[in-house]
């Protein structure tokens, strides 16, 4: 444009190509200039090079015109509809220039129902041009709530249920937002001075109403007293469904603007019709399959429009189709060469840290990772504290400079060489201390963790305690969620001295005891300070709580009506070999009842809670 500004900077130019007598095709240009701002009138001559809206119109889709918009600025009493100017020195030709083929052209090219419908109500001549298809196809593209309209009206004028709809009320119904009935809506919110609210249209009535609207303007097929129930198996009935009943709409419905008929074809008021006219059932079905048949004949054109309408419908499906697939399919071209550099500028990455880190303590756990290829995010480092440090680079790699990467690693490195220089994975802080359960831990972490198992878990808050040198708290943070400390609960209060039965059942005890404690429900153990004092006080509470069920066990074990109970003969009608007296007895060390019972010294109400466990087993199960 800015060429053409230096080369004619008050120039507005029309070409079209032009069929001559042989056939060929010739292009015609015409130029129009226009004088200065200062000017008052345009020039005879001038005027008549101009050209008017309609000398552009063409006859085909082969014929051009390209309307250059570069035209001097001029103050005169009269300009053509062709060219008007505009504030900024250009102007612009009016839409009407175009031939008509043109415009369905670019409305065939629109996406939306709503664009189609902002661009046709720009002028009287665009609005009469817009056709069903359009509307179809816009809508089809668009999705949401237009396409559905759409489709439920083309389903409903399929079936010949509902009046074939014109093109605008089609692309009304596409765009619409709320109630048709407007101030009529027994919706209507008088405040706000509009109708209810709708999204999409009402389905197989072919009208645009909210529920409430829908209720007064229909009644209910379903009742015993309605007599019209010899056209319920009509095809052509539209009925529609609210609060799981069918119901008819009383009369035909009218559009409130432009007096369309619209909506069902059958209503109450055609089969009261019919209904009062014949005396039998069958000369009423047979009245009701020649009115249809009439108005069939009556609206010819509504027939090959209908079938018009369904075949443009499965058209732009697949046309829709098709071409979100295409899109799909560069998508993920380009989505592959988008995941393809981002893994090529990531792996660079990781080259450079490695060679950085060359003389680094523990350089391979913490550069440790796995690659995702076609992911995303193809890097992800096992350590967390390698992800918390290089997490910029790996997010943004673009901008990923040589300072940036220098400076990764120099925290990666001044982080190892803190925790190799501490000695925290040795554990050896632990090895002085007389607490059963700091004890425990460094036997489970010793036996059943490696370094690289508590690398993967260090976050930046435990790495700060231990820069100040409380590496049982950061231990401690680490751990914190999982089973590390219950195992390690279990480990410490169960002696290794019992028999393999007894240490089965304090350990399954110990285990209960813990879970019951540290539950999310029943305690505030997961948001504590997550300190070994606050563990130590846990590990009390269990501990206290663990040793008084123990010897209650032991006391119900022994209470002479619970060896009676064991030692009772099989009940023929309640004996499950799989289940005996003694596994109901047995549950005393793992069933939560069981254990509120043993605290509160119900040993009778337990010794009932494991009769009914020995008659109902499924509900030791359950529990």
């Amino acid at each position: 444009m800015s060429s053409l500004k230096r080369k004619h900077p008050y120039n507005t130019r029309f070409s079209f190509r032009k069929r001559n007598a042989t056939g060929q095709g010739e292009r015609v240009n015409i130029v129009g200039h226009y004088k200065p701002a200062q000017c008052r009138s345009l020039p005879q001559e001038e005027h008549d090079v101009l050209v008017d809206s309609k000398s552009a119109q063409c006859g085909s889709q082969d014929e051009q015109i390209n309307v250059l918009a570069d035209s001097k600025p001029a103050r005169c009493q009269s300009l053509p509809r062709a060219a008007k100017p505009l504030k900024g020195g250009y102007s612009i030709a009016s839409f009407e220039s175009l031939c008509d083929d043109i415009i369905h052209l670019i409305y065939e090219m629109l996406g939306s129902a709503k664009d189609l419908f902002r661009l046709s109500l720009s002028s009287k001549h665009l609005l009469s041009l817009v056709t069903p298809e359009d509307v179809i196809r816009a809508s089809i593209f668009q999705g949401g709530h237009a396409q559905k309209t759409i489709t439920e009206v083309t389903a409903a004028v399929q079936r010949r249920t509902i009046y074939v709809p014109s093109a605008m009320r089609l692309l009304r119904l596409a765009n619409g937002k709320k109630c048709e009935r407007l101030e009529k809506c027994k919706g209507f919110n008088a405040k706000r001075g509009m109708p209810r609210l709708v999204n999409t249209i009402r389905p197989n009535s072919g009208l645009f109403l909210c529920t409430q609207c829908v209720k007064s303007m229909t009644c209910k097929v379903d009742d015993e007293d309605f007599d019209h129930d010899f056209a319920l198996e009509e095809e052509r009935l539209a009925t529609v469904s609210i609060d799981y009943s069918r119901r008819l709409f009383n009369k035909p419905h009218f559009e409130h603007a432009t007096g369309e008929r619209c909506g069902p074809i059958l209503t109450m008021k055609e089969l009261t019709n019919v209904y009062e006219d014949f005396d039998t059932e069958e000369e009423r079905w047979e009245g009701l399959k020649d009115f249809l048949k009439e108005h069939d004949e009556d609206y010819d054109e509504d027939v090959s429009l209908a079938n018009k309408i369904s075949c443009e419908h499965e058209r732009a499906k697949s046309e829709s189709f098709a071409f979100h697939e295409k899109q799909m399919v560069r998508y993920k071209a380009r989505y592959d060469i988008r995941n393809s550099r981002r893994e090529k500028r990531l792996r660079s990455i990781h080259a450079k840290l490695d060679n950085l880190l060359q003389d680094a303590p523990w350089k391979t756990l913490a550069l440790a990772c796995s690659w995702n290829g076609g992911s995303p995010w193809p890097l992800h480092f096992s350590c967390q504290l390698t992800r918390d440090m290089t997490s910029d680079l790996v997010s943004n790699s673009s901008s990923a400079t040589e300072r940036k990467i220098h400076g990764a690693a120099a925290c990666i490195r001044e982080t190892f060489n803190l925790l190799y220089e501490k000695e925290f994975f040795n554990l050896d802080f632990l090895q002085c201390s007389h607490h059963p359960m700091e004890r425990a831990i460094r036997c489970y972490c010793k036996d059943n963790m490696s370094t690289a198992d508590i690398l993967r878990v260090i976050d930046m808050k435990s790495l700060e305690l231990i820069r100040q040198n409380r590496l049982a708290d950061a231990l401690v943070r680490v751990l914190w969620f999982g089973d590390t400390f219950r195992k390690c609960f279990i480990s410490a209060v169960v002696p290794d001295d019992f028999s393999l039965l007894e240490h089965d059942n304090h350990r399954r005890l110990a285990d209960q005891v813990w879970v019951s404690h540290s539950s999310w429900a029943n305690s505030r153990w997961h948001f504590g300070d997550r300190s070994t004092q606050a563990l130590q006080d846990h590990y009390l509470e269990c501990l206290e709580t663990y040793m008084e069920l123990r010897a209650a066990s032991a006391s119900y074990l022994a209470n002479p009506a619970t060896v009676n109970f064991i030692g009772q003969d099989p009940d023929p009608n309640f004996d499950d070999e799989m289940f005996s007296r003694e596994d109901a007895v047995d549950s005393v060390w793992d069933d939560p009842s069981s254990h509120s019972l043993l605290l509160e010294g119900s040993f009778d109400d337990l010794l009932a809670l494991h009769e009914r466990y020995y008659r109902s087993p499924w509900l030791y199960a359950d529990d």
